[in-house]
């Protein structure tokens, strides 16, 4: 996804987040079964959007690091060998 199209993804994730929350108040208000059965339904809403939000945002700090032009692949050798238990970082 394009640089610009995260950021209004962001942008329109963080809004929907700000309506849950609001209307999670409001549902906090309504008694019974029919109280519970919305601040449930909006509960695993506003985690599921808090989530996506929380992966956009990584993947963009991500990218912006990669694309940073200190980030340049000058680092020595990196492996690792599992079936061994082998483990060698040089920096």
């Amino acid at each position: 996804m394009p640089l610009e199209q995260a950021k209004e993804r962001a942008a329109q994730l963080q809004s929907e987040v700000a309506l849950l929350e609001r209307r999670m108040i409001l549902a906090s208000g309504i008694e019974g079964m029919d109280g519970f059965r919305q601040r449930w339904s909006l509960h695993g809403r506003l985690e599921d959007t808090k989530k996506r939000l929380e992966a956009l945002n990584q993947g963009m700090m991500e990218r912006k690091i990669e694309q940073s032009p200190g980030a340049s692949k000058t680092r020595g050798r990196s492996w690792l060998v599992s079936d061994i238990h082998l483990l060698n970082y040089a920096d």
